[in-house]
């Protein structure tokens, strides 16, 4: 009886919008016939939790309770990062020219890859035939880029896929892998592996219909390599290309599955998905290497690499520079700080806190900032991270002094962005770890909890340059 109430309904309104288009008077006059109409669910939100349908007013209502106003809707940032079309879109656009052109080098590596074969489809009988698309994006430099995509979402745990888990370089172990390399002198070279995930070797019997873009449609795809979107892909990669470097000499550390090293810890490699970065002590080694990688995949590599993982490297006879200037100047766009005053400090002097149960209505992104500047505290940017610390107590329920604190800590980023991490080369200190650690004693004076805070020396610090008469005088010169 519902549905059929239902089908009704849209029936109703199917009629109403028809005679809208014929008569114009009657689409100047919709606005003030909405809340009278109640079968023109067209022009209705619908509740998220109860899925009935609420006139505008209502919804209006809602928003002012939630405190969100009548904000503008924008677009996720996730679906920003490729353009929003289908094949056949793509083919018949302005751009086509530049679209066949991209589809078909992902066709050219695919086939080239041997990622499948055709074989009929009664030999799928009882298996899940996956479907596919294609994903398309302009790149930075202008680049007209398709990739195919199975919908891995399809897939079935346990019969489809079973491992998934593919491990990357931490940025911890990635920065002490530099640290070590500018204190031995080592070069560096990055490189990176072209349609990476292509190259893994699945072990389940997946299918898959064929694509758009191919004429044979009476036939289905038997996968014999991995491909993109395929739960396991990530995994299946990892292991093809860890299995490639222990034949090179090269060995994962145990306790950091993504950072090899050879046998006389001459050569360090450090792998993030696809990307990765080579320190040694010999050219003619890091290229070897590089050489060999090309055998077995499509490499791109670079010598002196200027940026990693976003991390801007500056290495000049006598440092290494860890640094991101860009992501900071970006963040500082986002939440619109770029006219404002520089700050001195990242925090200014902590007031008591009042202790205030209340929920205020914060326009500011407060929870998104915090994130942000955390990402920049816990890769290049030690000296805000107790500043965010502070920050990120509050962001459950911020305050509008709290949001002034972030800000703060956006104007002194705005006004340091090229800070960074330094690392001497060649450095003659001993090679060693020290670690110093600290903490307060019930900081925090609502909730009388202790903040603790550390810090760890690599190979000590530099040699002053200077001799100075004072411990003070040194202290305030470094």
């Amino acid at each position: 009886m519902f549905v059929l109430t239902f089908l009704k309904a849209l029936q109703d309104n199917s009629s109403l919008k028809v005679e809208d288009e014929e008569n114009p008077e009657n689409q100047e006059n919709e606005g003030n016939n909405d809340n009278e109409e109640a079968g023109n669910i067209e022009n209705q939100d619908t509740n998220d939790e109860t899925g009935e349908f609420v006139t505008p007013e209502e919804s209006e209502a809602e928003e002012e309770n939630l405190g969100r106003g009548m904000r503008i809707k924008k677009l996720p940032e996730k679906l920003k990062d490729f353009v929003m079309m289908s094949y056949h879109e793509a083919v018949n656009s302005e751009d086509k020219a530049k679209w066949i052109n991209a589809i078909n080098e992902e066709k050219e590596a695919l086939a080239l890859n041997n990622t499948w074969k055709l074989v009929n489809r009664e030999e799928a009988r009882n298996k899940k035939v996956l479907t596919s698309r294609w994903v398309f994006k302009v790149k930075d430099n202008g680049r007209y880029r398709a990739r195919l995509v199975v919908r891995g979402c399809q897939q079935r745990e346990g019969i489809d896929f079973d491992e998934v888990f593919s491990p990357v370089v931490g940025g911890d172990a990635l920065r002490v892998m530099l640290a070590h390399s500018a204190k031995q002198g080592y070069h560096l070279m990055k490189f990176d592996v072209k349609t990476a995930f292509l190259y893994g070797t699945i072990k389940e019997e997946l299918y898959m219909e064929m694509p758009d873009g191919y004429s044979d449609k009476t036939k289905i795809c038997r996968l014999e390599k991995a491909l993109y979107g395929l739960r396991q892909a990530p995994a299946c990669w990892n292991k093809r290309l860890t299995t490639t470097l222990q034949r090179m000499g090269l060995n994962p550390l145990k306790t950091e599955q993504c950072v090899f090293v050879n046998s006389d810890h001459t050569m360090f490699l450090a792998v993030h998905v696809d990307d990765g970065i080579i320190a040694g002590k010999s050219w003619e080694k890091l290229r070897e290497v590089v050489s060999t990688l090309e055998k077995e995949f499509k490499v791109v590599a670079f010598e002196n690499p200027s940026t990693y993982l976003g991390l801007d490297i500056c290495k000049t006879d006598t440092y290494l520079k860890l640094s991101q200037k860009g992501y900071a100047d970006a963040v500082v766009r986002k939440y619109r700080m770029e006219d404002a005053k520089t700050a001195p400090t990242p925090i200014a002097q902590q007031k008591k806190p009042q202790e205030d149960n209340e929920t205020q209505k914060i326009a500011f992104p407060y929870r998104e900032a915090v994130g942000s500047l955390l990402y920049l505290s816990t890769k290049t940017r030690p000296d805000i991270a107790l500043a965010v610390g502070f920050c990120g107590r509050h962001v459950e329920n911020p305050r509008q002094t709290d949001v002034q604190n972030i800000k703060r800590t956006l104007k002194y980023v705005k006004g340091t962005a090229d800070l960074g991490v330094n690392y001497v080369i060649n450095n003659d200190s001993p090679e060693k770890l020290v670690a110093y650690c600290d903490a307060d004693f019930a900081g925090d004076e609502l909730s009388r909890k202790s903040t603790t805070g550390f810090v760890i020396f690599y190979s000590d610090g530099p040699k002053q340059m200077i001799v100075y008469i004072s411990s003070s005088d040194d202290v305030s010169r470094r």
